[in-house]
């Protein structure tokens, strides 16, 4: 079997807002990376802006309009490899109070495989002081004799081309949607992603299988409903392009998933891509659960209605969205019999053939976090640090620093993968040690509280009133957060 490719997606910069006087740029990041047979490895970026965040000047044609100075610059070990300097300018618009709108740009950059460092400075080229920067790593990789994934490309609308320009792909303009929150009312995602090599791999025109699906993040099991294949042949380019209809969908955390599979339905290769979903609307029930026998089940064993009702509030780590509002409307219904066949279900969910092992083995890790992470007034699946233990198991190694002269005391996990992910990191951080209560700070797993001033605010506890520019604290004596996340011990 192949090896599994996942690629880092939506990036969010900042938010912060009508004629600005000094705030930055309000964007969102995100990039993709692709192969062409004909001229090698690119990636390519996508910004997003909010114009309410620039400033509009008028126009000789007595229209308004924003203009955003956009520096890229690829490192390698500090060694420019690709830069681009260049201005955008938003659409123009007869009257600044129309500036609730967004407006994108795409760029593509020829870059061999290896790792590189993104570094993006924006500027509003209308006002002196609004100036942001963002760095990112990412990594290009095409591994020769292996089936290869292109990134997921969410998309806003994909159309055919009619002549080729900078948005096209394989004969289509893909126009980027670049966030990865779906809101209510959009309720079509569209996606697109080419599969590399197959030909080679299998032999050309060898049957594939590719099949396209909605996972629950928490548990990554296929959402019911959302799940589709179609029939293809091995190519030196595989063009996957569809959409998946979400209006049913439940608010929550969700991977799209794309797989490539041989005629024994073994997988080849695959990738992901996360997203959210907001749609509050949609009506949530127990019906999914009241058809479930519980009779002689360990469920039937938990008879005070105050232990079950805290088991299933523990269960909130590994829960999805619609889990928790269905543990929370149980909860205050207080009706056992219910509560039992929701506990049992959820876990058959989990392990069809042994619920109750399943169940055993998250008592056991339940009682760990308890023992380790409770404060005064949590319990220790209520925490950070226990929510983070219980959704993503312990953690390959912590650096505990709670004496640092210029820092609050700290805690940096550190996790060699997580969800295909890999060397992800928490930051955890206490205002006072005596309550035990360590709060998340940063982490650059994805769908995780991002802060990338994370280092700044850790260190202010006496240092404060650095500028909006500022990422890093300065250095100082006895100072090694930054050196214990870029390192884990």
């Amino acid at each position: 079997m192949k090896r599994f490719l996942y690629l880092s997606f939506v990036v969010p910069l900042l938010i912060l807002s009508a004629q600005p006087t000094t705030a930055a740029p309000r964007a969102m990041f995100s990039y993709g990376t692709f192969y062409s047979p004909d001229i090698g490895s690119f990636i390519e970026t996508y910004l997003n802006f909010d114009a309410s965040s620039l400033y509009f000047i008028e126009t000789e044609s007595y229209e308004y309009q924003a203009t955003v100075e956009i520096l890229l610059v690829f490192k390698q070990d500090s060694v420019i490899r690709e830069f681009r300097k260049y201005e955008l300018r938003s659409p123009a618009i007869q009257d600044t109070v129309e500036n609730r709108f967004s407006f994108a740009d795409q760029q593509r950059f020829l870059l061999p495989g290896g790792d590189y460092r993104l570094e993006i400075y924006l500027k509003d080229a209308n006002l002196e002081e609004s100036k942001l920067t963002y760095f990112e790593d990412i990594s290009i990789s095409f591994e020769p004799d292996q089936i290869n994934f292109s990134t997921i490309q969410l998309a806003e609308r994909i159309e055919k081309a009619d002549t080729p320009g900078p948005l096209t792909k394989s004969g289509y303009d893909i126009y980027p949607y670049v966030d990865y929150l779906y809101p209510s009312n959009i309720n079509i995602i569209t996606y697109y992603a080419e599969i590399y090599d197959a030909a080679n791999v299998l032999g050309q025109d060898e049957n594939v299988l590719i099949t396209c699906s909605i996972e629950a993040f928490e548990t990554k099991t296929i959402v019911q409903n959302f799940n589709r294949f179609k029939r293809d042949v091995a190519k030196q380019v595989n063009i996957v392009l569809n959409t998946f209809d979400i209006a049913e969908l439940p608010s929550g955390n969700y991977f799209l998933v794309i797989s490539m599979k041989d005629r024994n339905n073994n997988t080849l290769a695959s990738n992901r891509v996360f997203f959210q979903r907001s749609n509050p609307e949609l009506k949530l029930n127990s019906e999914a659960f009241e058809h479930v026998s519980i009779t002689n089940t360990f469920a039937t064993q938990i008879v005070n209605i105050d232990s079950l009702s805290y088991f299933i509030k523990a269960l909130d780590p590994i829960s999805n969205y619609t889990e928790r509002e269905l543990a929370n409307n149980l909860a205050s219904g207080r009706n056992l019999e219910l509560m039992q066949r929701y506990f049992y279900n959820f876990w058959l969910q989990r392990d069809y053939l042994n619920p109750q092992e399943a169940w055993k083995n998250y008592y056991i890790e339940m009682c760990r976090a308890d023992a380790n992470f409770k404060t005064l007034r949590k319990r220790g699946y209520d925490t950070d640090r226990g929510r983070v233990y219980l959704q993503y198991g312990p953690p390959n190694s912590i650096t505990q620093n709670y004496n640092e002269p210029h820092s609050y005391p700290y805690e940096i996990w550190h996790y060699y993968e997580i969800n295909g992910q890999r060397n992800k990191r928490f930051v955890f951080y206490s205002q006072d040690i005596v309550t035990n209560n360590f709060e998340l700070l940063h982490s650059d797993v994805i769908g995780e509280l991002s802060n990338p001033r994370w280092n700044l605010f850790l260190n202010s506890r006496s240092s404060r009133g650095w500028d909006v520019d500022t990422e890093n604290a300065p250095e100082h004596w006895g100072g090694k957060s930054r050196d214990y996340f870029d390192r884990p011990r």
